[in-house]
C-alpha cells in the first residue's frame, strides 16, 4: 500500500509538471508574435558573416526614420492653416454702420453722404481683409506663419498674415479713419456711435479641415528611396555592413517579414515556433532536474519560475506592440532579482537566459536586446550578493541603469563610429526601466503572502 501511494504521488507530480509545462507552452505560443522571421542577423559596421546575399524579390529601400521625421517637421512648419470667411458678417455690419451714421447726421452735421460712403468703404475693406479674434502674433496656429488660407465660397486663397486685422486693430483703423475725416466732430460722434458694435470676427479657424489637409500632406511623404531588383547582389560575405548596406538589409528584413502568407506554409511556422518555445522551457527544466532538484520537486516553486517567465514575455510583447513605447521599458531584471531573492544566483541567471531568448525572438535588434538584458540582469544578481534588507534594491536599480547605459553606448559606438549618432533619448527608457524595478518592494510582499515565500529565509 505504501509503495502504491509513493508511485501515485510520483505519477501525480509528473502529471502536474506536464500540465504546467503544456499550459506555459500554450500561453507563450499565444503571446509570442507568429510572423515569419528574417533568417540573417547583422549589425552596422560589423562584417557580414553569412554567404553572399542576393535579393530574392523586388523591394523598396526605406528611408531612415530620422529623414522621414525631418520631412514631416518641414511640412508642419510650411503648412498654412485654413480660415473660413463669413461674408455675411461684413455685409450686415457695413449696412448697420451706414444706418447708424445716417441716424445721427442731425447731431453731427459734418457727416455728409460722401463721408458716410467713405467710412462704409473703409469698413468694407477691413472686413474684406479679414478680422480674427486676437492679434496674429498671439494666435497659436499663426505662430511663425507669414501667410494663411482664407476660404471664401469654397475657394481657398492665400493672404499675408500681416494684413489680417484683430478686433483691436480693426476698431483702431475705423476710429482713426473717422477722426481724420471729421476732425473735432469725432468726440461728438463717439457719444452717439459705439464703433465696437460694428467690429466682429469674420475669419474662423477651420481646425477640422486644416488637420485633414496636414494629415494628407504627411501621409503623402514617401517612406522609400530607390528599389532593389530581384537577383541584385546586396552584400558579399565578409563585407562590412555600412550605413547604406544596413538600410537595405533592414528594408529587406521588413519586406520579408511582411510577406507572411505569401508562398509560406503557416503550419510550418506554427511548428517551428512551438519547437523553439518547448526547447527553451526544456532546458529550464533540465537545469532544475540536474542542478536544483529541490525546486523541481516543489510544485509551488516550479510553477512560480515558469509563471514569471510567461509573465515577463507577455509584458514585453505588450510593450513591443505599442508604437509610443520602447521594449527597453520592460524591467526584465526583475525576473532574476526575484529568483535570486527567493532561490539562488545560478537559477536567477539561467532563468534570465531563457526569458531573454524567448523575448529576443520578437524584440527589435535581437542581439542587442539579449546582450543588454543579460549584462544588466547578471549585474543585478551580483549586486544582491550581500542583500540584507529591501532597501538594497535601490542600489540594484542604480546598477541596472548604469549597466544598460554603458553597454548601450558601447554598442552604439561600435555600430555608428561617432558620439553624435548615439540615440541618447534611449537612456530615458533605461532610467524608467530601473525605476520600475522598485516595484519589487510591493511584489516581494505579495509573493510572501500569497505564495508562502519567506524573504528573510532566502537572504544569505
Amino acid at each position: 500500500m505504501k509503495k502504491l501511494l509513493t508511485r501515485l504521488s510520483r505519477y501525480y507530480h509528473i502529471f502536474y509538471i506536464a500540465v504546467v509545462l503544456i499550459a506555459s507552452v500554450f500561453l507563450l505560443y499565444l503571446i509570442i508574435p507568429g510572423q515569419s522571421r528574417f533568417q540573417y542577423e547583422f549589425q552596422k559596421n560589423a562584417p557580414w558573416r553569412h554567404e553572399t546575399l542576393i535579393a530574392p524579390f523586388d523591394f523598396a529601400i526605406n528611408k531612415p526614420s530620422e529623414v522621414v521625421e525631418v520631412e514631416k517637421d518641414s511640412i508642419e512648419q510650411q503648412f498654412l492653416p485654413y480660415f473660413d470667411e463669413d461674408t455675411l458678417i461684413g455685409i450686415q455690419q457695413t449696412q448697420n454702420f451706414k444706418i447708424k451714421l445716417e441716424s445721427v447726421r442731425e447731431d453731427v452735421p459734418v457727416l455728409t453722404p460722401g463721408i458716410i460712403m467713405t467710412l462704409m468703404t473703409t469698413l468694407e475693406d477691413i472686413y474684406e481683409t479679414g478680422i480674427i479674434s486676437q492679434s496674429p502674433e498671439t494666435y497659436p496656429v499663426l505662430a511663425e506663419k507669414d501667410e494663411l488660407f482664407i476660404i471664401t465660397n469654397k475657394i481657398a486663397e492665400k493672404a499675408p498674415v500681416s494684413t489680417i486685422h484683430s478686433l483691436k486693430t480693426a476698431f483702431q483703423e475705423i476710429s482713426d479713419s473717422t477722426q481724420n475725416l471729421i476732425g473735432d466732430q469725432f468726440a461728438i460722434l463717439s457719444q452717439h456711435v459705439n464703433f465696437t458694435d460694428f467690429i466682429q470676427e469674420n475669419l474662423i479657424y477651420n481646425e477640422e479641415f486644416s488637420t485633414q489637409e496636414l494629415d494628407n500632406l504627411i501621409s503623402s511623404i514617401s517612406t522609400t528611396e530607390g528599389m532593389i531588383q530581384a537577383g541584385e547582389r546586396i552584400i558579399s560575405q565578409g563585407d562590412i555592413v555600412t550605413s547604406d548596406n544596413y538600410l537595405i538589409l533592414e528594408s529587406l528584413k521588413e519586406s520579408y517579414e511582411s510577406k507572411l502568407g505569401e508562398d509560406i506554409d503557416s503550419y510550418l511556422i506554427i511548428l517551428g515556433k512551438l519547437i523553439l518555445i518547448i526547447a527553451c522551457l526544456l532546458i529550464m527544466i533540465l537545469y532544475l532536474v540536474i542542478f536544483r532538484p529541490e525546486i523541481f520537486k516543489n510544485k509551488l516553486h516550479f510553477s512560480f519560475i515558469l509563471m514569471m517567465i510567461v509573465l515577463m514575455t507577455f509584458v514585453s510583447s505588450l510593450i513591443s506592440s505599442m508604437d509610443n513605447l520602447n521594449i527597453y521599458l520592460v524591467p526584465l531584471a526583475i525576473l532574476p532579482i526575484f529568483i535570486r531573492i527567493f532561490f539562488d544566483s545560478r537559477s536567477a541567471i539561467f532563468t534570465l537566459l531563457v526569458a531573454s531568448l524567448l523575448i529576443g525572438y520578437f524584440a527589435p535588434n535581437n542581439y542587442e536586446f539579449i546582450f543588454l538584458n543579460l549584462i544588466a540582469g547578471i549585474i543585478a544578481v551580483f549586486s544582491l550578493n550581500k542583500l540584507h534588507r529591501r532597501s538594497h534594491l535601490i542600489y540594484t536599480a542604480i546598477w541596472v541603469f548604469l549597466s544598460y547605459s554603458v553597454v548601450f553606448i558601447a554598442l552604439s559606438l561600435v555600430q555608428e563610429g561617432n558620439i553624435q549618432s548615439i540615440e541618447w533619448p534611449d537612456l530615458i527608457w533605461f532610467g524608467l526601466n530601473s525605476i520600475l524595478i522598485l516595484i519589487s518592494y510591493l511584489l516581494i510582499y505579495i509573493f510572501e503572502k500569497t505564495l508562502q515565500f519567506c524573504f528573510r529565509c532566502y537572504i544569505n
